[in-house]
């Protein structure tokens, strides 16, 4: 028996859970303390869990959170806005519950037809009646049954009043066929709506009459009109986002959209719009949008025209000069300049907040640049240029255009053995100055200024390749006849893009000769610095077996700012978040278990996450047995001088133990903490080097027996004799044989003692008595040695010379004898401890040995931690056991039950303890019925919750003082006052193997409340349940052979006056 977990929250927080709340759960010895979470104002916490459930869950998550304890119940209930998201993926049940719980809040609805457990017809039937709560609609892939979506949920009659975005997506490529379907039996759009977004969903959009939006997604709409466009933008001056793109099948057949005119001189304003995007709109439209289009405040501009190759100097026109102070702004902290190539037909030019992604001819892209050289000439001339050529042709008569007219810094060239052309094709152009065209006595440099370089080699041979251009274009030193030598590379980037059974034909000494000849360049293979290492060479080729067409982790980025500019992503956040905050982040989400191949793993995410994470040797110190001595390696040459965290547990049995210690035995200066579950200690104090040095920063010491049942051996010295090191303040040894005296232990703050049947009692009051400043203190004998320890038993220990622990905040003694817990609590002084822990299972003793005047002084103590309790909790096991947990206060003690009443009296003399005014829990598990002991139970305590557990293999079943609950009852002499056992019982809970006690526990409701003024001698009836929770106390094997009495059942659910009744911890329907 244990503290549950849930208690540790808060200490006004008692768990919703009967089962918790009778047996409680959780490791006692754990040392949690309370926390000031109750203390948070309501609306900082409903915040925080408006942030931390999950979007696609949020009523699973709720219904969790209001379980932890009435507190959380109390709030998160009470607060409507939180349930008001209604997502069909939740299933029927979540959906009606939500619609409980939000009351009058307006709502958020969602349905997505992949993922939905809810049939349309049923989801929108509970809904369609609160149309005038609906804020958000959100409906993804309706495919054909649009149609049906709009009927079933009234949209084609309604408008819901309140309706604050409405988003209409369907992802079917090129949208859906058919007329357009008109909303709100054409009324205009309510004016709350602000957000737009219908992608290929055949919505007439003309009756809606939009106006005042903030937001106007409009995809795949191949009959909505552009005048009625531009009517929507007119009406809308404070819109912020504008997305606008078309079918890439449907614009061409659309007449009425390639010949719409446009009226001269007409202006939009739209002095508010951040975010434009025109994507997949022919020329003939783009040119006159933008035309009018007056957005003086944007921030990021990104236009996109595929599927209809044109000439660019046919959009960059002068009537869009009113664009370039736009332009201008957006692009003026670009740092760099982007430029992609892809398959010779699309590019990609991005530039600050301005992107553009263009099919067309690539001799043509030029044309885009003249454009703004009248303004930005200088500007383009300084800014560092990357180019990015991506299975295309080499094409060196552009490469020297850009060459001439952009300071080209980086070059990418990608190409796979699985795609043709070859970009790598441009490599001999890069050797020596070539000539271009006529001027067959003018040779240039071809890109001067490259400094970085990125290729991906489609076969083995082009590593050889590219080592010939980099040996020639390094050797030479002559000027072209403009005077220019190129600049050396100083980082070169190589990737494998080929077969991988071509692997092994990769040229090394090609390798080796790049890195000779590049003048001190960075060569990276597969993202990772070369050293010159064949092995190192061939064990990263396997990361990137699954995508031969793969481009590196980060170049992609680098090269075009986001990838593919189709993909419609934008930059995240992420590169701004300070190092420490994500440092931080990524220190909680590795694995505790595998941390160091989870860093490996995020190292190759891109380059900024690699510098960060091996940029910081504390995250790689955390050295655990287990990841193998290829992951044990790589930690300690990462971690650098950083202090160590070494761990060994059973997962680590498979690692060579001499292996490992030999790595980290070199590094005892470095060890911080020394976590060891093993079963030969004397082994692994020889090989660590534990046995003769001492670690001088060692400041965490947990060595545990992993068979702690096996035979003790010869006790194991260490540090060589010498003392521990002062900086040592965690101390747990768990049946560990290790010599305590030798250690000198003190100033600790944390000392767990199991089994240590060698360490006499007064080393161990020293160590108390030296550790001042303790906080957690945990002390086991296990079993029945301690008792045969005759220096234990009777230990000389002075009693007036009490051992002041001010610090300490938890109390553990498990399975102690009775007279060496009545010696440690009569001279220790621990007034602001927070928790006690007693548990005497070893030995049968009367409680009235324990609880004497020796004692007294824990009276405050005990009047303190439990005074914030709000229930007592009880349990009675085989006759010989009891347990109690008053607030922070846990005692469980091996004793006859008749003993029992001398503690309470203790309890209710001394320490102040009103059991009359606390609810009580009790439980009794596989024990006999006592009714003299639960009638003395029934006299002194307010008892609201009852359990009795059994199982079919337990010879007394507890189940058998049901007919004790059905009418009043005398006991002992008191044969003329019969009185009601537990009138004020709300829970019940019976755990039984037997089929029988369903049909008892039914007649015992019905006798109970069938009689609504069968009063006791003293006046009172009992009061109705509220919770009935039966159960098999079987094991699973088993519990086919227990059948559900169903007319038992009904009698109890018929007889309980409302009870909410449970079988298997689920509600019974009936069924």
């Amino acid at each position: 028996m244990s503290i549950t977990p849930i208690k540790d929250l808060g200490r006004d927080t008692v768990p919703e859970n009967a089962e918790q709340s009778m047996t409680s759960g959780g490791d006692p010895r754990s040392g949690h303390s309370s926390t000031s979470i109750t203390t948070l104002p309501e609306e900082i916490f409903i915040k925080i869990v408006q942030l931390s459930i999950n979007p696609d869950t949020r009523v699973q998550d709720l219904i969790k959170l209001t379980t932890v304890c009435r507190l959380w119940k109390r709030i998160l209930e009470g607060a409507p806005t939180l349930w008001a998201v209604i997502n069909a993926a939740e299933g029927l049940g979540c959906l009606q519950k939500a619609l409980r719980m939000a009351q009058g809040a307006l709502l958020h609805i969602q349905f997505r037809q992949e993922t939905s457990d809810v049939d349309l017809e049923a989801f929108f039937e509970p809904i369609r009646n609160r149309t005038s709560q609906w804020k958000t609609l959100l409906v993804v892939d309706m495919y054909q049954d649009w149609p049906q979506c709009f009927s079933l949920a009234g949209l084609e009659s309604t408008a819901p009043p309140r309706l604050e975005r409405l988003h209409l997506i369907n992802s079917i490529p090129g949208g859906l066929s058919g007329d357009p379907i008109t909303l709100f039996g054409g009324a205009p759009a309510p004016a709350s709506l602000k957000d737009v977004r219908l992608e290929g969903v055949p919505v007439a959009v003309a009756p809606l009459r939009l106006s005042g939006l903030t937001t106007l997604v409009l995809t795949n709409l191949p009959h909505v009109p552009l005048r009625e466009i531009i009517n929507v933008l007119t009406e809308s001056p404070a819109l912020q986002n504008l997305e606008l793109s078309r079918g890439y099948h449907s614009v061409s057949q659309d007449s009425e959209l390639a010949h719409t005119g446009v009226p001269e001189g007409q202006n939009i304003h739209l002095t508010c719009l951040r975010s434009l995007i025109l994507s997949g709109i022919p020329r003939s439209i783009l040119h006159p949008l933008l035309a009018i289009l007056r957005i003086p405040n944007t921030e990021a501009i990104r236009l996109a025209s595929l599927h209809q190759q044109s000439p660019i100097q046919e959009l960059f026109t002068a009537d869009l000069n009113h664009l370039l102070p736009v332009l201008l702004r957006i692009t003026s902290a670009a740092d760099r300049i982007h430029i992609s190539f892809y398959g010779n037909i699309y590019v990609s030019i991005a530039m600050g907040g301005f992107q553009a992604y263009w099919e067309t001819q690539l001799e043509r892209v030029s044309v885009f640049f003249e454009w703004l050289f009248p303004r930005m000439e200088a500007r383009l001339k300084e800014l560092p240029t990357s180019i990015s050529l991506r299975e295309c042709a080499h094409r060196p008569a552009q490469m020297e255009w850009f060459s001439s007219n952009l300071n080209v810094t980086e070059l990418e060239l990608y190409s796979n053995a699985f795609s043709r052309p070859d970009s790598t094709e441009l490599l001999p152009f890069l050797s020596r100055p070539v000539t271009m065209g006529s001027q067959q006595c003018s040779s240039k440099w071809l890109i001067p200024q490259l400094e970085v370089i990125r290729c991906h080699l489609a076969l083995p041979r082009d590593m050889a390749r590219f080592a010939s251009m980099v040996q020639e274009r390094h050797s030479v030193v002559e000027e072209d006849t403009m005077g220019v030598t190129p600049k050396p590379f100083r980082k070169i980037w190589l990737a494998y893009r080929g077969p991988t059974w071509l692997v092994n034909l990769i040229d090394m000494e090609a390798l080796k000769t790049i890195q000779r000849e590049s003048k001190g360049a960075d060569v990276y293979w597969e993202e990772e610095e070369w050293t010159g290492s064949y092995d190192e060479l061939m064990s990263v080729i396997p990361i990137k077996e699954m995508d031969c067409d793969a481009a590196p982790e980060s170049a992609e980025k680098s090269m075009s700012v986001g990838g593919d500019p189709r993909s419609g992503h934008s930059p995240t956040p992420l590169c701004i978040l300070p190092d420490e905050i994500f440092l931080n982040i990524i220190r909680l989400s590795i694995n505790s278990e595998t941390p160091i191949q989870d860093l490996a793993t995020l190292t190759t995410v891109c380059r900024p996450w690699k510098r960060i994470l091996e940029g910081t040797p504390a995250l790689w110190s955390e050295i655990n047995a287990s990841e193998g001595l290829g992951c044990i390696r790589k930690a300690l040459r990462m971690a650098q001088g950083a202090l160590l965290n070494i761990q060994v547990t059973r997962a680590s049995s498979g690692v060579d133990l001499e292996a490992f210690s030999r790595e980290i035995r070199g590094r005892i200066l470095q060890w911080k903490t020394l976590l060891v579950e093993h079963d030969d200690w004397p082994q692994f104090a020889s090989l660590t080097g534990l046995d003769s040095t001492a670690p001088p920063q060692l400041e965490r010491l947990h060595l545990i027996h992993s068979q702690p049942s096996g035979p003790h051996e010869n006790i194991v010295t260490l540090f060589g004799g010498e003392p521990a090191p002062p900086s040592l303040k965690d101390v747990r040894l768990e049946w560990v044989p290790v010599a305590i005296a030798p250690l000198r232990l003190s100033g600790l703050t944390s000392l767990v003692l199991s089994n240590p049947i060698h360490v006499p009692l007064e080393e161990l009051v020293r160590v108390l008595e030296e550790s001042p400043a303790l906080k957690n203190l945990e002390l086991s004998w296990w079993g029945s040695s301690a008792s045969e320890d005759g220096e234990i038993a009777h230990p000389s220990i002075p009693r007036d010379q009490p051992t002041h622990l001010t610090s300490l905040r938890s109390l553990i003694l498990l399975d102690i004898p009775q007279s060496i817990i009545r010696l440690l609590l009569s001279i220790l002084r621990i007034p602001n401890v927070e928790r006690i822990h007693i548990n005497n299972m070893s030995e049968a003793s009367p409680i009235s040995a324990l609880v004497t005047a020796d004692l007294d002084h824990l009276i405050p103590v005990l009047l303190r931690i439990t005074s914030a309790a709000d229930r007592i909790r009880m349990t009675f096991y085989k006759n010989s056991y009891f347990a109690i947990i008053i607030g922070d206060f846990e005692f469980h003690w091996s004793t006859q039950l008749a003993h029992v009443p001398v503690f309470f009296d203790w309890l209710f003399i001394h320490v102040g303890v009103q059991p009359k005014e606390t609810p009580t829990a009790i439980a009794l598990l596989k024990c006999a019925h006592h009714i003299p002991q639960m009638a003395w139970l029934n006299s002194h305590f307010n008892v609201t919750r009852l359990a009795l557990c059994s199982d079919r293999f337990s010879p007394q079943d507890p189940n058998d003082l049901l007919p004790f609950l059905s009418h009043p009852i005398t006991v002992g002499s008191e044969a003329s006052t019969p009185k009601w056992l537990f009138p004020n019982m709300e829970v019940f809970l019976s755990y039984s193997a037997r089929p029988q006690h369903q049909a008892r526990v039914a007649s015992m409701i019905r006798e109970r409340y069938s009689a609504v003024n069968a009063k006791d001698s003293t006046g009172v009836v009992p009061k109705p349940l509220l919770e009935i929770r039966l159960a098999s106390a079987c094991p699973p094997m088993f519990i086919i052979d227990i059948p559900v009495d169903e007319n038992a059942f009904r009698t109890i659910q018929r007889e309980s006056r409302g009870a909410e009744v449970y079988w298997e911890g689920q509600i019974w329907a009936g069924s």
